[in-house]
């Protein structure tokens, strides 16, 4: 009886260790991706969606995977263009309106341009790792996208230029509190061509 009874406690004993591991992985698996934590703090990425009709309504939605409808061209090989790496923001542009466009971003503290993107027709782009700031969104629409260098600097244009317009100016400035840290993003949906006043001077 005693040699029966040890192999059924050990039998017992195995089967109750692997409930626990199995239920262990499960909780694990369900919790995995539902935050980051940097530095103890939960970090949170929200995205503010904007159409440019200046309307403004906040989501929560994450970038997950970046798709690219698309070949999007860099302006003259990105030269001055900043970046902060640290951020996991960004600048999602939705272009459904038939013309091409030049997206500028432009620091409203110190007048400098940080990014420069051409956009072809029908795109979808994200303009990431923005450092943190208040910047305006120019945006030049029109065709015969080309480049061509001022006072040593070389600059993306329009040579059939249709309108131009600034849009919102945007906050990407990171919120650290207590309870977390968060990161602005935007999504910047193009559907329509300015209006009158604001098409080309």
């Amino acid at each position: 009886m005693l040699q029966k009874t040890q192999p059924q406690l050990i039998t017992k004993f195995t089967y109750l260790l692997l409930i626990i591991f199995t239920i262990g992985i499960l909780i694990h698996t369900s919790c995995k991706n539902k935050t980051d934590l940097t530095n103890g703090n939960t970090t949170v990425s929200s995205e503010t969606s904007l159409k440019n009709t200046n309307n403004l309504t906040a989501t929560n939605d994450h970038k997950a995977n970046t798709t690219q409808n698309n070949i999007v061209k860099k302006i003259c090989a990105d030269k001055d263009s900043e970046y902060d790496m640290h951020l996991n923001n960004y600048l999602k542009i939705t272009l459904d309106v038939a013309p091409e466009i030049i997206v500028n971003i432009i620091s409203t503290t110190r007048k400098k341009q940080i990014r420069s993107v051409y956009l072809e027709k029908k795109s979808i782009y994200y303009i990431e790792n923005i450092p943190e700031g208040k910047y305006e969104i120019h945006i030049a629409y029109g065709n015969e996208y080309a480049e061509k260098s001022v006072n040593g600097k070389c600059i993306g244009y329009f040579k059939n230029e249709i309108a131009k317009e600034i849009n919102n100016i945007l906050d990407f400035s990171v919120d650290r509190t207590d309870l977390g840290v968060h990161i602005p993003s935007y999504n910047l949906i193009l559907d329509s061509l300015p209006n009158e006043i604001s098409k080309k001077r």
